[in-house]
């Protein structure tokens, strides 16, 4: 009996070639941060790592960033004054060797911006790191 999947019809071969796909991705090489930094840039195309694994982000929609921003301007209004610390957008944090994140809106407090190289990737989880939920979304860290 011919296999569907997303309405197309697929007869025994083309389930065979479909599993071996499967199992080539299951098996791929891990990145380590270094190979990640040494990808090319691409306009528009936005990555995470996540334990050696490479993760296209989706495209921000405007609602998405709307949010994002609003959220970021509300904690800059109450964390400036007070010298609290640095609000970041969509700032990249290596977590371990294998692990980079970007959330949309993260923290770090003052006392540790005093040991941070702004010119390069934050060492370390941001003290609040707050994601953005969209109906666009399609990330999955397994």
């Amino acid at each position: 009996m011919p296999f569907v999947s997303h309405g197309l019809r697929r007869g025994p071969k083309d389930a065979a070639a479909t599993r071996l796909r499967e199992w080539h991705m299951a098996t791929r090489t891990l990145l380590t941060i270094e190979q990640f930094d040494q990808l090319p840039i691409r306009e528009g195309i936005l990555y995470e790592l996540n334990e050696g694994k490479l993760v296209t982000v989706t495209e921000r929609m405007p609602r998405h960033n709307w949010v994002r921003d609003n959220i970021a301007a509300a904690l800059m209004d109450f964390t400036h004054p007070r010298l609290l610390g640095q609000v970041f957008l969509e700032t990249g944090y290596q977590l371990t060797r294998e692990t980079m994140r970007i959330p949309d809106v993260s923290f770090v407090p003052a006392d540790r911006m005093r040991e941070i190289d702004l010119d390069k990737r934050i060492q370390g989880a941001p003290a609040l790191a707050i994601e953005v939920n969209s109906p666009t979304d399609s990330v999955s860290y397994d």
